[in-house]
């Protein structure tokens, strides 16, 4: 599911409109591309934070103190708010500081950023490293009075002549700014960095890469329409644009910046690491994390590409903005109290983060793990190596359904890539498929299992009784539920279950009414927990006393280990 909304963060002159008619609601379904919120130049358009300001002021002249900002902000979001759609304002740089409170840093990380981390708001950073360009295509905007050209006849005034003290200033002090911003941005997740320089690709598109790595931090459907809505206002070479190029040229010459003369012909800054033929070295890291969850301790593996890292879970885990914290507490405290012996379900396992938390709580516990992505389930079984789980957790190439048959699972992406939110109800046009075996829930408890449910681990589970049940698999939770109804009606587990808008809530609701189960809502969280309905009262009952130790909400801290981390060349 999108998130409501996320943050396009950037410089004047960085490509942002062109980015941003890319992600427009009439390209892409899922976006809501609001344009530049804070420009006082906008005051009067519906999608202008200012515009809305006004109208509070009015209301009531207190909203008009620094104090306010939140809720007005909030409240500014929530008007623009659209169903299944992630709005996306564009903030620049010098406009971050529009929201602060009273009293604030003037070199504090802006509250706006604050906000988007607590939210778990994905951000787009869109630099661009070349000053010298950013501040030629600034002359030539202010001289042709045209900011964003839909039609290069709209551009006469083709060069203009630089002011050589005024762009050495401007480079150094874009250069201190660009450094405060990537240290206010360092550890948020989700985001995704992608320079000016190399955002499109030869034929003028928005480059795959960077189009599939957005797409994978909006949790949107692959961005098909990549071409944006803008033209280029400078020439493309900057010895048509700068008439004084060879002032300007000597100027930069033998310094750390000369770099940016060779304009289009060098499209990034010079990198930190080189091959042996002086080009740009892209990095892929390999890494471990420890995650302590309310004190029980797990090690994750992780790789970070140049779009992102792929298990966005842990990543959140790591960086304090993972939104299943009251759910973790309920499925924490159903292990804990689960009967000695027991076993639990763990359908669309992911990584394994469920799975992994179970068996460290408990050494007697037994959790089936049902993954049908086969990178995914990769990972998981790497996971539970990590841990020395293997006798405790049984990982189940499978996708839990309704009946035994043979379904396509579709991936939104690369063959490499761990994707979370995939479904096989899925719409839209896939990267690629995967054929699975799909089984009921039900099959485990026969007594010939199949072989594909033949594992040493599962010899004797009919002893063990099944204490809880989670199941998280983008839409088609009532169809797994369809394929387990033996076991709720021998085993009577508790279920925690997703839902991703207020219908599959209600259909969710609608099944466990029929099965005799009650159902109790986990606050600000997309999930449900299914208690059967003669166990309610002491269940909520030992969850309150539970939680007088223990909290509502989990707590979470996560690093990297030391020594841990390793790079190579991608």
């Amino acid at each position: 599911m999108a998130p409501p909304f996320g943050l396009l963060i950037a410089t004047q002159r960085s490509g942002t409109g062109a980015l941003g008619s890319v992600l427009d609601q009439k390209n892409h379904p899922q976006f809501y591309y609001l344009g530049e919120i804070f420009h006082p130049g906008g005051i009067g358009d519906r999608h202008n934070y200012f515009t809305h300001l006004l109208d509070y002021i009015r209301e009531d002249p207190r909203n008009a103190l620094a104090e306010a900002a939140p809720r007005n902000f909030e409240r500014f979001l929530a008007t623009l708010s659209e169903e299944g759609r992630t709005l996306l304002p564009d903030v620049k740089y010098n406009s971050l500081h529009s929201l602060n409170q009273h009293w604030h840093s003037p070199i504090g990380r802006p509250w706006l950023l604050e906000y988007a981390r607590a939210e778990g708001a994905p951000i787009i950073h869109l630099t661009r490293r070349n000053f010298l360009e950013v501040f030629v295509s600034g002359l030539l905007a202010t001289a042709n009075k045209v900011w964003h050209a839909t039609d290069a006849a709209a551009v006469q005034i083709r060069s203009a002549v630089v002011d050589v003290p005024r762009l050495l200033r401007f480079i150094d002090d874009k250069q201190r700014e660009l450094e405060m911003i990537e240290q206010w941005l360092k550890g948020h997740r989700p985001l995704v960095t992608l320079d000016y320089g190399d955002m499109f690709d030869a034929e003028g598109l928005l480059a795959r890469e960077h189009a599939d790595a957005i797409a994978r931090a909006f949790g949107t459907d692959p961005i098909t329409k990549r071409k944006p809505s803008f033209v280029k206002q400078a020439p493309r070479s900057l010895t048509e644009s700068i008439k004084n190029y060879r002032e300007v040229e000597q100027a930069l010459s033998n310094t750390p910046h000369a770099w940016m003369i060779a304009g289009n012909r060098l499209r990034q800054a010079p990198p930190t690491s080189t091959t042996s033929k002086g080009s740009a070295m892209k990095k892929i890291i390999f890494q471990n994390s420890a995650v302590t969850v309310n004190g029980h301790g797990i090690t994750m593996h992780s790789i970070t590409a140049p779009w992102g890292e792929d298990d966005n879970l842990l990543g959140a885990m790591r960086q304090g903005s993972f939104d299943e914290k009251k759910t973790l507490a309920y499925w924490l405290f159903l292990v804990e109290n689960a009967p000695k012996n027991a076993m639990v379900l763990d359908v669309g396992a992911y990584t394994g983060l469920y799975s992994l938390l179970t068996v460290r709580a408990r050494r007697d516990l037994l959790s089936l793990a049902f993954e049908p992505s086969s990178v995914t389930f990769g990972r998981l079984v790497y996971n539970i190596q990590l841990n020395a789980f293997n006798p405790r957790i049984v990982p189940c190439h499978l996708a839990a359904w309704k009946r035994e048959e043979i379904l396509t699972l579709p991936h939104r992406y690369g063959f490499f890539s761990l994707c979370s939110g995939e479904s096989i109800a899925q719409k839209g046009a896939p990267d690629h498929t995967e054929t699975v075996k799909a089984v009921p829930l039900d099959h485990i408890l026969q007594p010939t299992r199949p072989d594909f449910l033949n594992a040493p681990q599962l010899e004797g589970i009919s002893k063990r009784p099944i204490a809880a049940v989670k199941i998280d698999v983008e839409g088609v939770e009532p169809e797994v539920l369809e394929g387990a109804r033996t076991i709720i009606s021998t085993s009577r587990p508790a279920f925690i279950c997703e839902f991703l808008n207020q219908q599959a809530e209600a259909r969710l609701g609608d099944f466990f009414a029929s099965v005799g189960y009650a159902v109790i809502p986990i606050p600000e969280e997309r999930n449900l927990l299914a208690i059967p309905r003669d166990s309610h009262d002491r269940f909520v009952s030992d969850f309150a006393t539970w939680a007088k130790r223990h909290g509502t909400a989990v707590a979470i801290a996560g690093h990297v280990i030391e020594n841990s981390r390793f790079e190579t060349e991608l």
